[in-house]
């Protein structure tokens, strides 16, 4: 709840008054931002629940992810968790792909925030893409998940200074929203992808 209210904070009052009755949008905001950090682990990054002790590497990009997008937007963020967060995604980001720290996040999504902190992987993101790129042409042939780590590869390039992707990143898709929901671990969906494009 905590990042669509970053987005919402200035329409909401006029959309939902009734949701504000105990508390201002920033009231709500800062308290997401203080139960998320309440769920970092001593390695630094997050756990996708309280007291978990093994952090995730899904978990742990939103969350960073997250962290930056508040702090641009003037909250409070804890600036030494905001640093073991980010340094513990660096030092994971090259984990197999698939491997357990993975569970099912693509790895154009750490790359993406990675880049995002300013900690770019351009030479990973680069050959990740290129083995997408090669395997299916133009996108051809991608499950919707996949396309959207070869998007958020190309906006981590991008970020990094990279701009040979800028028109593919431009691109809006128009074909028909799928149905396609995935409930674990990095919790996809065709609407998410479409999002984030």
């Amino acid at each position: 709840m905590t990042r669509p209210l970053l987005y919402v904070k200035d329409i909401l009052p006029s959309l939902d008054p009734d949701l504000l009755a105990d508390g201002s949008v920033d009231d709500k905001v800062q308290a997401g931002i203080d139960r998320l950090m309440s769920m970092q682990t001593p390695s630094g990054g997050f756990g996708v629940w309280p007291g978990a002790h093994d952090p995730v590497l899904w978990g742990t990009a939103y969350v960073v992810h997250l962290m930056l997008d508040a702090k641009d937007a003037g909250y409070s963020v804890s600036e030494r968790g905001l640093q073991d967060a980010i340094r513990w995604l660096d030092d994971n980001a090259e984990s197999e792909p698939g491997g357990s720290k993975f569970r099912g996040t693509h790895p154009g999504y750490v790359q993406y925030v990675l880049s995002r902190a300013g900690r770019p992987h351009q030479a990973s993101a680069s050959k990740l893409l290129a083995e997408m790129d090669a395997a299916h042409p133009k996108g051809h042939g991608l499950d919707g998940r996949d396309a959207e780590g070869r998007y958020l590869l190309q906006a981590a390039l991008w970020r990094a200074g990279d701009r040979r992707h800028e028109p593919a990143l431009k691109a809006v898709d128009v074909s028909r929203i799928r149905k396609d929901r995935r409930n674990g671990w990095s919790y996809y969906s065709d609407l998410r992808r479409r999002g984030m494009s």
